[in-house]
């Protein structure tokens, strides 16, 4: 056998070699979950480019642990702050108790989560200087947009119009995403003046765009956010670019997710709402998305005063300021009432959550339930619509229950599989033999009164249903 290679007094003492090994005591020891023990990697990994690898975990002192949230400060927030410090902490608990190093005592790190605050103990009053100079604060890009915004100059002035102009009738986020692109456009190109903005340049553009790697999607609603600029501008009258001129790529669509029923079911009974804590609010919420498709910011902006229980309805705000009303199923009306029940009753919101955190809620029974699908709050979005058109439901009931704005936007929520085509299609030639498709001959004279009867019948719901297809496609036309 070979002998063990001695590692010398420094090594052991060395940072990175500690935190090896302070995560694989997480891992054997305290059996943490990889993504916990992921995140101690995370921040610990931080500390350890602060400090240096070789470092001794020895001389970690306040004056150390101080510049470090100094540092943190001038880059992050104070609850990111505060999670690098916990981990820290941890790990000064561990070299203390089981490596029996004396080091900074982790009572030194007092982390007061309720007054927000972090304050270091041990330190000299005569030190007042960090020992790194701090980072200077690089402003973001949308501090950007709103400093090129104030500018004196004319297609500032412009597009500040532009933007209270549209301000109401289009969404917060719409708004924020025109500033940013058009901003974008005008700064890149380097356009002083309205009359500037030609072809060449617009193509500069969404070529720069391409090689920035941007997706086809992305760079179709950067350049529509363009041409409905310019569009404005020749409603005012100032002369430029003609917005036709303004080249769209091809537009793909996704391809989206659809749950099955089995999926579904699963999924719905991931929670165990009998904890009678956050997995009953969770399945209150499932239950209640499933069955009515409401996005997850309609969710977590419901109110009590619009949910109306003994009728079994909801009154919804959706995009647009538009409203309408959403009615609940027995099911997910018996868990809203289960959880409303185990509520405090101050506080308006029926969910007061993050849509982050139903994001989240979404993804972890997911993959309790074993779903090997991507699952979305949109999915179940999806699975609500598909639902309400096999039922029976038109097109037309579809969209009001959806709350959308034209019926184009409906039909990318609907999905059909080979089996449901196929059955539909057999019912439509089956149905009693009454009448063929494809007739080979004309019909003979020797027809019963019975059979003449059924096939007035069928012409007539021919000539109905040609006429519904005909009504949608006028209006697929005028919403395009």
């Amino acid at each position: 056998m070979k002998p063990k290679k001695e590692t010398s007094p420094r090594k052991e003492r060395s940072l990175s070699c500690n935190i090896s090994h302070f995560l694989q005591h997480l891992k054997t020891i305290r059996r943490l979950k990889p993504s916990t023990r992921e995140y101690y990697r995370f921040y610990l990994n931080g500390f350890c480019k602060f400090a240096g690898d070789d470092f001794d975990v020895t001389e970690i002192s306040p004056r150390l642990v101080y510049d470090f949230q100094k540092l943190l400060a001038e880059k992050l927030k104070t609850q990111s702050q505060m999670n690098y410090l916990k981990a820290l902490k941890t790990f000064l608990k561990y070299l203390a108790v089981r490596k029996d190093f004396v080091c900074l005592n982790p009572k030194n790190i007092v982390i007061k989560k309720a007054e927000n605050k972090i304050r270091i103990k041990g330190l000299k009053k005569e030190i007042k200087k960090p020992l790194l100079p701090p980072i200077p604060r690089t402003p973001s890009q949308r501090a950007k947009q709103q400093a090129w915004l104030k500018r004196k100059t004319i297609m500032a002035k412009l597009v500040r119009e532009f933007l209270e102009d549209i301000e109401g009738k289009r969404s917060k986020r719409t708004i924020n995403n025109y500033m940013a692109d058009i901003c974008y456009f005008l700064v890149y190109t380097e356009i002083v003046k309205p009359e500037d903005i030609n072809y060449e340049r617009v193509c500069q553009w969404q070529k720069h765009l391409k090689e920035r790697r941007m997706k086809t999607n992305t760079i179709f609603n950067k350049s529509c956010a363009i041409r409905i600029f310019l569009k404005y501008l020749a409603k005012r009258g100032v002369k430029s670019m003609v917005a036709e001129r303004v080249d769209l790529p091809r537009y793909s669509s996704p391809i989206m997710d659809f749950l099955t029923d089995e999926e579904l079911q699963k999924l719905l009974d991931a929670p165990n709402p009998n904890t009678l804590g956050v997995e009953l609010r969770d399945k209150a919420i499932l239950e209640l998305m499933a069955s009515t498709g409401l996005r997850v910011s309609e969710v977590v902006s419901l109110k009590k005063r619009f949910l109306n229980l003994k009728e079994g309805e909801a009154t919804i705000k959706g995009k647009g300021g538009r409203i309408r009303k959403v009615f609940l199923t027995e099911t997910s009306l018996a868990w809203l009432k289960d959880y409303i029940a185990l509520r405090p009753k101050d506080g308006e919101l029926v969910f007061p959550i993050t849509t982050r955190a139903v994001q989240r809620c979404i993804t972890k029974y997911k993959r309790r339930a074993k779903i090997e699908k991507k699952v979305t709050p949109h999915t179940l979005r999806r699975y609500a619509a598909t639902h309400w058109l096999k039922s029976g439901l038109n097109l037309f009931e579809v969209k009001s229950l959806l709350g959308h704005n034209s019926l184009a936007s409906t039909q990318r929520y609907l999905f059909l599989d080979d089996y449901d085509l196929k059955k539909a299609f057999n019912r439509a030639l089956n149905n009693d033999n009454q009448f063929s498709f494809f007739p080979s001959s004309k019909p003979s004279n020797k027809i019963s009164q019975k059979a003449s009867v059924q096939e007035v019948g069928v012409e007539a719901k021919i000539r109905k249903l040609e006429n519904q297809m005909d009504l949608i496609i006028k209006m697929l036309k005028q919403s395009l």
